[in-house]
């Protein structure tokens, strides 16, 4: 007869979930409690924490059972639901943290021999991922995609026009440009000038076509056309020149006349004695031709003088207006070439998208087609055959959403009133693949209906959430019900534990738990009211802090004991500051367990904490109900 039979204990204690295990706590029993309570509002997040090989799996296994032994006795009229479905995730069996692996488990799991729900879970699976429906998901979806890429299309196309008309843009349209700022604030000097060159009209648009007609001609050669077509095309300018020709012309009439004076003289006397008094004045006179040569190449050089200068004079704001013209669109250049580059690459990245979409519609087409008479023969393989695409992944959601909505909806028998999902043997993956997956199920499961437990050792997330701060900040805003899987003491514990393995007693089963009634459900007395509304700033400044504060006091509160005294060490744990926990301790080290509870005044908060709680109890606490309250409170601590 083996030591099993003979009710002896074993003589090898496996490394297993089961008896034999220092990790059971009464906390188990009432987290057990909330999980299987119609109260309890979902969905809900437990985490089991401790180090390895501290006991989290039996700690585990003897939660889910109590879970479960509530569930098998409740009755429709008790305070526990009596269809509850466990789903457990190994870790190292789900092939990534994809929503498709994930709910595949799920479904597996409903679908399973012996549950009795594989009929709802292939109706939930339909009702969310018909084969038509997915077409019809997959051809939207194809055509959202080409729809935005015809608009980033366009995007892009509307880009390269204004790089293309950039100077336009830049003078006309674009309010504050340097152009635009220069002639606005010089707008009386420019408007002078261009009325002295025959433009009238508004003087800012003029002067922006002038500015880009020359800014047009880039370079040297742009600008001495410039200078050259200024020096006759504007008005005045034509005049001077017409001026400067025909004093030249006189100044060599004139020098012609005096080289040559001889011939026409004698020829004007021999004419007749009425001209030799004319002649004879005019060779009396003959230098003056000389000052007047002269006289006329002066005026003619003032003329063309005259005409450079207002000619230079007109093309100086120009020339600095096509100077701010061109720095604006350099740098406009510049930032619309990276807007053309990005938009590019959205482009090359929504075609690729589009493409694999067509594709994606095109099974989902197909798999539809042959979807006629094939319910029975569902699978998680068939429901989630692209694990890894946006398509698994909205199966997945739609999966969990559908069983969430029959679980809110009831009225279907077969349909369980809550799903606990377990998550276990993350210490079997990498830290960050175990902190990756523990965020997408969190994510998929968030959902009414359901509640998610986690068994994790703190430190493995640690390494993968890059470092303890950040873990701890994290598992505060998945986990609202932390438990601690550590034994309570020292050396004496373990050796207790050593004695009970070999005498049996750790095998002894857990008693069969009433289902007829909750200790969650015990009514609130106004001093713990008053209490807990004193203490919640001290848990947190959020709403979720003081929340989470909250549920864990109410889940606590449920192992009977000083009540008060527990939410002033919940508190302080859930968002004590380091000098408040320290004054704690200092004060709770005291050797006389009957001396009153003192705080140091440097604590302020704390001390006024401390007088709300003896104010609500009506006496003072004292050392030894602290360090009680205190060692309680650590089974709801996350040790990091």
């Amino acid at each position: 007869m083996s030591s099993s039979q003979s009710g002896a204990p074993p003589v090898f204690r496996a490394d297993q979930p089961g008896a034999g295990s220092p990790a059971a706590s009464p906390a188990l029993d009432h987290a057990a409690e909330l999980i299987a309570h119609k109260g309890a509002e979902t969905p809900l997040t437990l985490g089991l924490f401790g180090a390895a090989g501290a006991g989290k799996t039996h700690a585990m296994a003897r939660l889910v059972e109590r879970a479960r032994a509530l569930a098998g006795a409740a009755s429709g009229a008790g305070p526990f639901v009596s269809r509850l479905v466990v789903a457990r995730l190994s870790a190292p069996a789900i092939a990534d943290e994809t929503p498709g692996a994930i709910a595949a488990a799920l479904f597996e799991t409903l679908a399973a021999p012996g549950q009795g729900r594989a009929a709802f879970a292939r109706a939930a699976a339909h009702a969310a991922i018909d084969p038509r429906a997915a077409a019809r998901d997959a051809n939207r979806q194809l055509d959202d995609t080409r729809r935005q890429l015809d608009a980033e299309r366009r995007g892009l196309e509307e880009i390269d026009g204004r790089r293309a008309r950039l100077p336009e843009v830049l003078l006309y349209e674009a309010a504050g440009s340097g152009v635009d700022a220069y002639a606005r604030s010089n707008r009386a000097a420019i408007e002078a000038r261009l009325r002295r060159f025959g433009f009238h009209g508004d003087p800012v648009a003029t002067y922006k076509d002038l500015v880009r007609d020359v800014a047009g001609h880039d370079g040297l050669a742009g600008r001495v056309s410039a200078f050259f077509r200024a020096l006759w095309a504007f008005e005045g300018q034509g005049k001077l020149l017409v001026r400067a020709i025909a004093l030249f012309l006189l100044a060599w009439a004139a020098g012609l006349a005096e080289a040559t004076s001889g011939s026409w003289l004698g020829s004007l006397r021999a004419a007749g004695p009425q001209a030799e008094p004319a002649a004879a004045w005019i060779g009396e006179h003959l230098s003056w031709f000389g000052w007047l040569r002269m006289g006329a190449i002066v005026l003619a050089c003032l003329c063309v003088l005259a005409n450079v200068w207002r000619a230079f004079h007109f093309l100086t704001p120009l020339w600095r207006g096509a100077r701010l013209l061109r720095g604006d669109i350099e740098t406009r250049k510049r930032e619309l070439d990276a807007q053309i580059a990005h938009q590019t690459r959205r482009v090359d990245a929504l075609s690729a998208d589009a493409e694999a979409h067509a594709r994606v519609a095109a099974e989902a087409e197909k798999r539809a087609g042959q979807a006629a008479g094939e319910d029975a023969g569902l699978t998680a393989e068939r429901l989630f055959p692209e694990a890894d695409s946006g398509a698994g992944a909205r199966r997945a959601a739609a999966f969990v959403e559908s069983l969430s909505a029959a679980m809110t909806r009831g009225g279907d028998a077969t349909a369980p009133q809550r799903v606990l999902v377990v998550l276990d043997d993350l210490d079997g993956l990498p830290p960050a693949r175990a902190a990756g997956l523990v965020e997408s199920v969190f994510r998929l499961v968030s959902r009414p209906g359901f509640a998610l437990l986690v068994c994790a050792d703190p430190a493995h997330l640690a390494a993968g959430w890059n470092g303890a701060a950040e873990a701890a900040q994290r598992l505060r805003r998945l986990v609202q019900i932390p438990l601690s899987v550590a034994l309570p003491g020292g050396d004496d514990a373990l050796r207790d534990y050593a004695r009970g393995l070999l005498e049996g007693a750790a095998g002894a089963p857990a008693p069969a738990p009433d289902a007829t009634r909750s200790a969650l459900d015990a009514p609130l007395t106004p001093a713990e009211t008053l209490v807990v509304a004193a203490l919640a700033p001290l848990a947190g400044e959020t709403p979720r802090a003081v929340k989470r504060f909250v549920n864990i006091w109410r889940l606590a509160r449920a192992r009977g004991g000083d009540s008060i005294a527990l939410a002033l060490m919940l508190t302080l744990d859930c968002g004590g500051e380091t000098g408040e926990l320290n004054a704690l301790g200092a004060a709770m080290a005291h050797e006389d367990g009957d001396r009153d509870l003192f705080i140091h005044p440097g604590e302020p908060r704390l001390a006024a904490a401390l007088d709300a709680v003896n104010a609500a109890r009506g006496k003072k606490l004292s050392v030894a109900e602290a360090e009680k309250a205190w060692a309680l409170a650590s089974d709801y601590r996350t040790p990091m």
